[in-house]
């Protein structure tokens, strides 16, 4: 007949085995007996990770003489370390070892409600040895298997903004100037053009009015008509024709005619 185990109000709710299987464990005659009583757990028959794991926290019940209470209660420190160490990807070593210390104490120190001793001392530093040399020590893979792959899911909700008139913006300062440029090369170009025309205007005009008055004094050149230009033209042909007698006489003659 299997003898009624008190286990803590803390540890009953969670506890991943029950009273009964605890003792159980405890009073199981070979490891094979103690791995079909785990099998029937569902906490460690989903699977053969845990299933091994849970086979070692009752050998090592076993081999401390624990009752069957205390062996309720390292189970149940020993899930609750798990569950937390797992449920998130994120590195979480030292929060998970100030948990698993800290359900160790709560069994520890007789001070209820908050906390019940189930743990003598030299009990304590046991379970904190064997926690740390083997779950603890393995941490890393307990986590690669357990924890599920981060997937991040985003969903943005943006309301839409309302219209308003943006202002025509100035032009940068790059362009402003680069239009400043061509303006002021437009102008210079303009200026040029209309200094050349001017210039042409100008030596246009020169050509067309009489040279000017010699530097030195000279007399002024007489204007020249037709009538002297013709003159001109007869006493060269005078000269040709008469000899240098006949050609005052001649002349008179011609410059009476033209003066009536």
């Amino acid at each position: 007949m299997v003898a009624h185990v008190v286990v803590p109000a803390s540890v009953a709710a969670d506890a991943p085995i029950t009273h009964i299987d605890a003792e159980l464990i405890i009073t199981a005659e070979s490891p094979g007996d103690v791995m079909d009583i785990l099998r029937a757990v569902p906490a460690y028959a989903a699977s053969e990770i845990l299933l091994d794991m849970g086979f070692y926290i009752a050998d090592f019940c076993r081999t401390q003489s624990f009752t069957p209470e205390k062996t309720a209660v390292v189970f149940y420190i020993m899930m609750q370390t798990h569950t937390f160490a797992t449920s998130t990807p994120h590195e979480n070593f030292q929060p998970s070892a100030e948990l698993f210390t800290k359900f160790l104490h709560t069994h520890m120190v007789q001070r209820p409600p908050y906390s019940e001793a189930v743990f003598s001392l030299p009990d304590g530093q046991a379970i904190m040895d064997f926690a740390f040399t083997t779950y603890f020590r393995h941490f890393q893979l307990y986590k690669y298997v357990f924890t599920p792959e981060p997937v991040v899911a985003l969903h943005f909700n943006i309301p839409k903004p309302p219209e308003v008139a943006v202002p025509a913006e100035d032009p940068p300062a790059a362009a402003v100037d680069a239009e400043s440029e061509g303006e002021a090369a437009e102008a210079t170009d303009a200026a040029e053009a209309e200094q050349a025309d001017e210039a042409a205007l100008a030596a246009t005009a020169a050509k067309s009015e009489d040279p000017p008055a010699p530097a030195d004094g000279g007399e002024e050149p007489a204007e020249v008509d037709e009538h002297e230009q013709a003159l001109n033209n007869f006493q060269e042909s005078l000269l040709k024709t008469l000899g240098a007698d006949d050609l005052a006489e001649a002349l008179q003659n011609k410059l009476d005619g033209l003066t009536l």
